[in-house]
């Protein structure tokens, strides 16, 4: 039986990115951490994922094989204004980030995807979980301190 946070309606993370190769390491980290994630290879197949999904989180490429970031991010926020969305960029480029603070991104990563990425997912869900309800803001409270390791792992899926 399928819990209720993990219910087809819900996802935790999408990500969009042509290059799934780079989300590797993070792919594992986001399965132990228990999050409900997906990963599309780009903005078409990325919205297909997401029509009539409440999607927290969305992780997103500036550069898409069939659009920008910055136009799926336009596309999610007309029909979603709350949603948060981070741009990713293959490397740092400070004009880059300037596009995507200018766009209303929540924020601008570069690659590589590690561990921080998934302390920042982490930390945004608990605290949009806190903002849903008393309730709701006590649970995500004690999971995010009963369980440190899911903000900071001390292990590596890495091949030997």
């Amino acid at each position: 039986m399928m819990s209720p946070r993990i219910a087809k309606k819900n996802l935790d993370l999408l990500v969009v990115d042509s290059k799934a190769e780079d989300y590797r390491d993070l792919s594992f980290e986001v399965q132990d951490a228990n999050l409900n994630w997906k990963h599309a290879n780009d903005g078409h197949h990325a919205l297909q994922l997401s029509s009539g999904k409440n999607i927290r989180l969305w992780f997103s490429n500036m550069q898409l094989p069939d659009m920008s970031g910055i136009e799926l991010l336009e596309i999610v926020r007309a029909k979603r204004p709350a949603t948060l969305f981070y741009l990713v960029s293959d490397e740092y480029s400070a004009e880059e980030e300037r596009q995507a603070r200018a766009a209303g991104a929540a924020g601008y990563l570069s690659k590589p995807a590690d561990h921080t990425w998934l302390e920042i997912c982490c930390s945004t869900l608990a605290r949009m979980r806190a903002r849903a309800s008393p309730q709701s803001r006590k649970d995500a409270l004690g999971a995010a301190y009963s369980n440190p390791s899911i903000l900071f792992p001390t292990h590596s899926h890495k091949e030997s």
